[in-house]
C-alpha cells in the first residue's frame, strides 16, 4: 500500500463533483496525503467503504466464456469485464490518487463464508460487468400516457408533459462524433441548423399521366401542404394542422409514396429560404453528452441511464411505420412533436429521422409555428420557410418494389398464442 488507512484527501483532489460535494458535507479538515493542503478531506478507509456500497450496487462478477485452442483442441473459461482498479478508476475519475490502496481496502474488508460456499467479491484477478438497467418502467409509462391520450386526455395531458419535460431535458447538450466530417467539427449537436438552400423533396401519387399534368399545372398548390382546413392527420400533426413533410433524398421520397407498380409520382424539389433549426432523432443513437457525464454517486444515475437510454431507442418508435386503418398509432409522436415545437424551450422549427421506405434515407418534418416571420410561398399557399424550384418538376413511373421479410416465430396450443418477441420491434 501507498497510504496509511487514516491518511485522508481532500475534495480538490477528487475528480467526481458528487464524491467532492460528499466530502464537504462531511467538515472535516485534515492534510491532504496528495497535494499536502489543509482542506476538507475524507481519510482513505472511509472513501473504500463508501465506494464499496456504489461498486456493489453498480458492478457483478464477469460472465464466463469458453475460449477455444485451435492448435491443440483444448479449452478454458474466460472471464469477462473489467478488473477491480479499472472499475474504482471507472467510477471515481481516470485521475483519481488512491486507486490501488482503496483496491486493497476492499479486499480486505470483504465478508464472505467459504462454509457457505460463498465467494469473495473483490480480487485483484477478479472481471468485473456493469449491471443492466432495464427500461420496462419507461416503455410502461410510454404506452400508459399513449392510452391516456387516445382514450380520456386528448388535448391536455398534464403527464405527457411532464414525461416530454423529463425526456428532453438538456438535449442542446448531447452530441455525436462525427469521423467523416471534418476534424474540426465532428462534434455535432443533435440539434442543429439546416442552411438556406438545402434541398428537400416532396411528390405526390397520380394514377395516370393526365393527373401528373394537372399536379404540375398547378405544382405549388399540389405539392405544398394544404392548408390548415384540408390537412390529414399524420405522422407529427393532427388532422386541421399543415406541416411540412418531406424527404431529404430523392429516392427516399418515391418509396414513401408507396405507391402501387403502374403508377406515377410527381416529384419537385424545395430548398429552405430560411435557416431551420432541426432536432435529428437519428443522432440519438450514437450520441454522447458533451462535458456531462453522469456519477455513479448522484442520486438519480440509475434514471438518467434510462432516459439516455430511452433517448436512444426513441428514434425506432418515432419511425416505425403505421399500418393503415391503425392512425391512433400516430397519437404519441403527434404529441410528442407538438411538445416540441410549441412548448420545448428551445427554439426548434423540425424534426429528422430515418425513412423506414428507404433505408439510406431520411425523412424531415417542418412546422408551421412562425406565421408570423415565415413569408408565404410563391403562390401563397404555404407559412413554410421553403419554396419550390423552378424546373425541377419530374415524373416517375413505379416499375418495380422490393420487400424485405423478417420470420416471426411463434406457438399455438391450447388457444395460447405467442409471438417470439424481439424487442427491438413492434409487434
Amino acid at each position: 500500500m501507498k497510504y496509511q488507512h487514516d491518511e485522508a484527501i481532500c475534495m480538490q483532489c477528487i475528480e467526481d463533483e458528487f464524491l467532492r460535494e460528499l466530502v464537504f458535507e462531511k467538515n472535516k479538515n485534515q492534510t491532504c496525503i496528495e497535494c499536502g493542503k489543509n482542506n476538507y478531506s475524507i481519510s482513505i478507509k472511509e472513501l473504500a467503504e463508501y465506494i464499496d456500497t456504489f461498486i456493489r450496487e453498480h458492478f457483478r462478477h464477469g460472465t464466463y466464456e469458453r475460449r477455444f485452442n485451435i492448435e491443440d483442441d483444448g479449452y478454458w473459461d474466460e472471464q469477462g469485464g473489467e478488473d477491480l482498479i479499472s472499475i474504482i478508476s471507472i467510477i471515481c475519475g481516470q485521475d483519481f490518487k488512491c486507486v490501488d490502496d482503496i483496491a486493497q481496502i476492499l479486499i480486505e474488508q470483504d465478508v464472505y463464508d467459504v462454509r457457505d460456499g460463498e465467494d469473495p467479491f473483490y480480487g485483484l484477478d477478479i472481471g468485473y460487468e456493469e449491471k443492466e438497467i432495464y427500461l420496462d418502467d419507461i416503455h410502461n409509462s410510454w404506452q400508459q400516457i399513449e392510452n391516456e391520450i387516445k382514450t380520456k386526455r386528448r388535448f391536455f395531458s398534464i403527464r405527457a408533459q411532464e414525461f416530454f419535460e423529463w425526456l428532453f431535458d438538456d438535449i442542446e447538450h448531447l452530441h455525436i462524433y462525427d469521423h467523416q466530417s471534418d476534424p474540426a467539427e465532428r462534434r455535432n449537436s443533435v440539434i442543429y441548423e439546416l442552411p438556406v438552400d438545402t434541398l428537400l423533396f416532396r411528390a405526390r401519387r397520380a394514377d395516370t399521366l393526365e393527373i401528373c399534368k394537372q399536379y404540375i399545372d398547378s405544382a405549388v398548390k399540389n405539392l405544398f401542404p394544404p392548408p390548415a382546413k384540408y390537412a390529414k392527420e399524420g405522422r407529427m400533426n393532427a388532422k386541421g394542422v399543415s406541416i411540412f413533410y418531406a424527404a431529404t433524398e430523392k429516392e427516399t421520397c418515391i418509396a414513401e409514396m408507396r405507391t402501387s407498380i403502374g403508377s406515377f409520382v410527381v416529384l419537385g424539389q424545395f430548398k429552405t429560404v430560411e435557416p431551420i433549426r432541426i432536432l435529428d432523432f437519428s443522432y440519438f443513437e450514437k450520441a454522447f453528452w458533451k462535458n456531462n457525464l453522469l456519477s455513479y454517486f448522484q442520486d438519480d444515475f440509475e434514471e438518467q441511464v434510462k432516459r439516455r437510454k430511452f433517448l436512444k431507442e426513441i428514434h425506432r418508435l418515432i419511425s416505425k411505420p403505421i399500418i393503415s386503418g391503425y392512425e391512433d398509432g400516430y397519437l404519441m409522436t403527434q404529441a410528442l412533436a407538438e411538445y416540441i415545437a410549441y412548448v420545448y424551450p428551445k427554439n426548434i422549427d423540425g424534426l429528422l429521422f430515418k425513412s423506414t421506405q428507404h433505408d439510406k434515407g431520411s425523412n424531415i418534418v417542418i412546422f408551421s409555428k412562425k406565421n408570423n416571420s415565415w413569408r408565404n410561398n410563391q403562390e401563397g399557399f404555404s407559412i413554410f420557410p421553403v419554396e419550390l424550384v423552378g424546373n425541377s418538376l419530374e415524373i416517375h413511373k413505379i416499375v418495380g418494389i422490393a420487400y424485405d421479410a423478417k420470420k416471426i416465430n411463434f406457438s399455438n396450443s391450447d388457444n395460447n398464442f405467442y409471438i417470439e418477441r424481439d424487442y427491438n420491434e413492434d409487434y
